[in-house]
């Protein structure tokens, strides 16, 4: 059986105007999981050739430090090394990775993720940048007659969930690795992440995934339900970003309906987004 692994991976985007194509010092930190233990020597393979990526790796406490001379624009930069278990913990294992050039801490990203089976990687849209990780959102592009609206509101009431929005996707652009949607929040159903404070009906909100994620395709003019577990708000005020990653989910939201089943549908859909509305997630008694 092959040995998991952590990857953690960077690309840099250089501010409109500058010619330099590539970052200058940058430093990954991974802070792994309680009772996980890391193969620092499979890093040698990144520093230890004529034309290395990295340029020093170290381990403190149980973060592992890795140094990058720079940090490429046209390709991502991906190191990884094998983990395993020294010993079991209770409770889920989670990590937090950050990444940042020293002389630019206001780039600087920060994100916790489960080691298992999951890459981070850099997303930058102009000079901005947040983590996401490399798995896709989960979507659903049709109607599912199986769902209801209390299995729907369990879903978006899980703790991790921060957000849940009704959108209209207006436009969409492909930017490098990724494809951003342009879409306008026509309703609020749940907002419990600090930098999406502000978001409210007739914000204008970027959803960002992968290019490769080809299932997820957004039609403009089409509504759609989405919820994720966090986003942030651009430098310019007054629009967010919001990563489709493993933590998203995106529901089509059928406005013109010819058949039966997508009418109940539809009803179900309103009839959740009203009992969130009206009590929110209740917490069980």
């Amino acid at each position: 059986m092959t040995a998991p692994h952590l990857v953690a991976c960077a690309k840099y985007k250089p501010p409109p105007n500058e010619l330099v194509t590539e970052s200058s010092l940058t430093v990954m930190e991974i802070q792994l999981p309680t009772g996980v233990e890391a193969f620092l020597e499979d890093l040698r393979q990144f520093r230890d050739f004529e034309d290395p990526s990295i340029s020093h790796f170290e381990l403190q406490g149980n973060t592992v430090i890795i140094l990058a001379d720079s940090v490429p624009s046209e390709d991502f930069l991906c190191v990884g090394f094998r983990i395993r278990t020294g010993f079991r913990v209770r409770g889920a294992s989670k990590a937090l990775f950050r990444v940042y050039e020293p002389q630019d801490k206001g780039g600087e990203c920060t994100i916790q993720f489960s080691y298992q089976e999951q890459k981070l990687q850099r997303l930058c849209v102009d000079d901005e940048c947040q983590c996401m990780t490399a798995a896709c959102a989960a979507y659903r592009g049709s109607t599912d007659p199986a769902m209801t609206a209390d299995k729907r509101l369990a879903e978006t009431c899980r703790p991790h969930i921060t957000y849940a929005y009704r959108v209209t996707v207006k436009s969409s652009a492909a930017e490098g690795d990724f494809m951003s949607y342009t879409a306008t929040v026509e309703e609020v159903l749940k907002k419990t992440d600090t930098e999406l404070e502000a978001v409210t009906l007739g914000s204008e909100v970027e959803l960002v995934k992968k290019a490769t994620c080809g299932l997820m395709d957004l039609k403009n003019n089409n509504q759609y339900l989405v919820m994720g577990a966090s986003g942030s708000e651009l430098s310019q005020g007054f629009k967010y970003r919001l990563p489709m990653d493993s933590e998203a989910l995106v529901d089509i939201w059928p406005t013109a309906c010819s058949s039966p089943e997508c009418r109940d549908y539809v009803s179900q859909l309103e009839d959740f987004a009203l009992t969130l509305q009206l009590d929110g997630c209740l917490s069980p008694s």
